[in-house]
């Protein structure tokens, strides 16, 4: 009993330990958070505000994929907005992912345990809390629905590890957080009925009344169950099967300092010898249940996204990869003197170990080493070019290809160009690659789409407006040339370029005058005169 609670207390330690440590990394690097995760925070504004969840008023667009994140993003800003504290509104979800991140940690950690049938120890605890948590810290630090999600699943698990089918209910909610996690549900009801641990009725109607109230939202709210931003990426994105599979092969751990070799290497031997111990299992009349389970909803998942053609964001990554680590653990709690296993556990405790090295860097010398970096400092500049213009064309239309940033500071009309948040956009995708755009990757601006809105204002990195800057409709505004960076992250960017792009353009319409506040950061040099301020 006192050895109990000795690793007990050893376990609450280490707890807030990592909470400490992950609000502290949160507090410091949430303003590099994802554009997309400002999308959501304008359509939970609009919906305490204007009381429907759309990204622009009085237009029924399912813009989200995730209705239970608005939902819940929602209540947090009523109670931020009763204490007027609005403002600060993303660093409340920075602490609460944080909080919520590390209960993803301890609460797959104990389901791990209650599958073993016996307590890990507090090194194997910790490895696994580490890994878990380094696999959501993007996503997490990003501001981003995913650590949510797994944690919701998680508690379902637990619940039905426990043999209490209102797992089921916690499961349905999960998968309005993340569509994916219907993967995971689907091959745990058949688990379920197949083995008889608990009567079909009640896996049935235990998940449908945990997906239930959501459905009847959308369907009120839009008439529809389907993301309108899963049918817009599907268009915009011109990409194959085998892009994709590359992105899993080597994106699948996030830290850029380990060689995407070695990462895919590791990803493709983790695969291919937990199959083979599973083949070896069924063989031999012995069942792996619920480890086999975790590895074929992993695998299934990031399959998903390979045969769709998606584009991989670091969001989708703890998706697939967590279920694939909950059964390396299984299984190496169940051959703990398996050779192969022992050495792709370390692998991916010396990744997670550079990872969160390179992160907790980051926050004290320079956030450049952040890996979220450069895309983030896009969405500070959105964010600080978007406020310009609620301030000074409060009643202009914008038109963008990116509508997260600028969509939170402009309250206004948006037409995105990229079409998750107008649908009439998609008529002109998607664009030709490399004539109209570099990359398949872009989600750029067409400018036939721009005559058809004709909109106050335009702002774009260049990379995503290679066909405007050519087209003659640019003529009808003056363009305002602005650095990639705002002056705080420039000091800790070597090339000064943003995803290729030097420069960040505000287009005015010419009947409009041009705002000092934007001029004052304008670059005014022999390259890029910015006629429009002198």
């Amino acid at each position: 009993m006192k050895q109990e609670s000795k690793t007990s207390k050893a376990e609450w330690l280490f707890t807030f330990i990592f909470v400490l440590v992950l609000i502290y990394v949160h507090v410091e690097l949430y303003q590099y958070g994802f554009d997309d995760a400002y999308i959501h925070f304008r359509v939970a504004r609009n919906l305490v505000e204007m009381h429907a969840p759309y990204f622009n008023a009085l237009e029924a667009l399912k813009v989200s994929t995730s209705s239970g994140w608005v939902i819940f993003l929602a209540i947090i800003y009523a109670l931020v907005k009763t204490i007027n504290l609005e403002s600060s509104y993303p660093i409340f979800i920075a602490i609460l992912n944080a909080l919520i991140t590390t209960g993803v940690a301890v609460v797959y950690s104990r389901f791990v345990e209650i599958l073993h049938g016996k307590r890990l120890s507090a090194l194997q605890k910790l490895t696994l809390q580490s890994i878990t948590i380094v696999l959501l810290l993007p996503s997490s630090i990003g501001l981003m629905e995913t650590p949510f999600a797994l944690l919701t699943a998680g508690l379902g698990l637990y619940l039905i590890s426990l043999e209490k089918p209102s797992g089921f209910i916690i499961l349905g909610f999960a998968v309005y957080l993340r569509l994916e996690l219907t993967v995971l549900l689907v091959l745990l009801c058949i688990f379920a009925i197949f083995v008889k641990k608990f009567p079909f009725h009640q896996v049935i109607g235990y998940s449908i009344i945990g997906v239930i109230p959501f459905v009847f939202f959308d369907l009120i709210f839009y008439q529809t169950i389907v993301p309108h931003s899963i049918i817009a990426k599907s268009q915009i994105y011109s990409l194959t099967p085998i892009n994709t599979l590359i992105d899993v092969l080597f994106k699948s751990m996030p830290s850029t300092s380990i060689p995407p070799l070695v990462v895919g290497v590791s990803l493709i031997t983790l695969v291919v010898v937990i199959l083979w111990i599973i083949i070896k299992e069924i063989v031999k009349d012995r069942t792996s249940n619920y480890p086999a389970l975790f590895y074929f909803s992993g695998v299934l998942i990031a399959c998903a996204y390979i045969a769709g053609h998606s584009l991989l964001f670091d969001w989708y990554i703890p998706l697939y990869m967590l279920p694939i680590v909950v059964s390396l653990f299984l299984y190496l709690s169940k051959y703990p003197k398996h050779k192969i296993l022992g050495a792709l556990h370390f692998v991916l405790l010396l990744f997670s170990v550079i990872s969160i090295g390179r992160t907790i860097y980051s926050t004290s010398y320079k956030f450049n080493h952040f890996v979220l970096f450069e895309s983030g400092s896009r969405v500070k500049v959105y964010l600080s070019i978007g406020k310009i213009i609620n301030e000074d064309y409060p009643n202009a239309t914008l038109l963008t290809s990116e509508i997260g940033g600028l969509g939170y500071s402009f309250h206004g009309k948006i037409f995105d160009a990229a079409g998750l948040a107008s649908s009439n956009s998609l008529f002109f995708h998607p664009m030709n690659v490399p004539h109209d755009r570099s990359s398949g990757y872009l989600g750029a601006i067409p400018p036939s789409y721009v005559r058809l809105a004709n909109p106050d204002i335009i702002v774009s990195y260049d990379v995503f407006a290679e066909a405007l800057l050519r087209d003659t409709v640019s003529t009808q505004y003056n363009i305002v040339t602005l650095p990639a960076f705002l002056p705080e992250d420039a000091k800790y960017s070597e090339s000064q370029i943003i995803w290729g792009s030097k420069y960040i353009r505000i287009y005015i319409r010419k009947s409009l005058p041009v705002s000092s506040k934007i001029c004052a950061m304008a670059i005014i040099s022999k390259e890029t005169p910015n006629k429009a301020c002198t």
